[in-house]
Formats: C-alpha cells, structure tokens, sequence
C-alpha cells in the first residue's frame, strides 16, 4: 500500500509540471506570460516549477522498464525461438527417416513380389516345356 501512495505521489508531481505549448498565434512576447499550469489554480504566470530541468525529458516508467529489462526479453525470446526450430527441425528429421523407411519396405515388398510372379512364372513356363516333351 505504501509503494502506490509513493507512486501516486509520483505521477501527481509529474502532473503538476505539464504545461500548454504556445502556439504560432500566441508567440508574442504578451501572450507568452499568459501560459499557465494546467494544475496551476492563479493565473500569475507559469507557477509551477519543474524539478528536472527544462532540457531534460522525463522518460516513461514503460520505456525505463524496457530499457532495464530489454536485452533479458530479447534474450529469452531468440532462446525460444533457436529451441523450437531445433525442436521442428529434429521432428522433421524423424518424420523424413520414417517414411523413408516406410517407402523402403513398400520397394522390398514389391520387389518380393515382382521375384514370386518371375518364378512362377519360369515354373509355368518349365511345366509347360514337360507337357509338350511328353
């Protein structure tokens, strides 16, 4: 509870250094003094004071985030990805010996057969050969 009290207090003086851009209308030097805070409840002038200076962008809790924990994600995520095309990689493997294997033993059953028909055929054609001797 304590860490999001000092949070909003945060955010809350973050909010309080936002100020309207002028804009090309209103670049006189008059109209320049009349820019207020939105949080500002006067109207004397700028009010509100930043705490950064004025050079000096304030970076989004997001980007800080990203910037602290950037090269962990991009770590884990190129990680990941080299597993799993190894992973894909060696299933593809697996699937191209089986059905290598698979087509082979079709060849040898065909073959097989192809020697059956042959000797039988040669032993048809040997009983025939008898049968005309005879």
């Amino acid at each position: 509870m304590a860490t999001r009290l000092t949070r909003f207090a945060q955010v809350a003086a973050v909010a309080k250094t936002w100020h309207r851009i002028p804009t090309v209308a209103s670049s006189s030097p008059r109209n320049l003094n009349a820019i207020r805070s939105f949080s500002s409840p006067s109207g004397a002038g700028s009010g509100a004071t930043s705490s950064a200076p004025p050079s000096e962008k304030k970076t989004s809790p997001h980007v800080s985030y990203y910037k602290i924990y950037g090269r962990a994600f991009s770590k884990i995520l190129l990680m990941s990805l080299l597993v799993y095309q190894g992973i894909y990689y060696g299933w593809m493997w697996l699937e191209h010996l089986e059905t290598k294997s698979v087509k082979e033993g079709e060849i040898k059953a065909l073959e097989a057969k192809i020697k059956e028909l042959q000797n039988r055929a040669t032993r048809l054609e040997e009983k025939k050969a008898k049968q005309g001797k005879l």
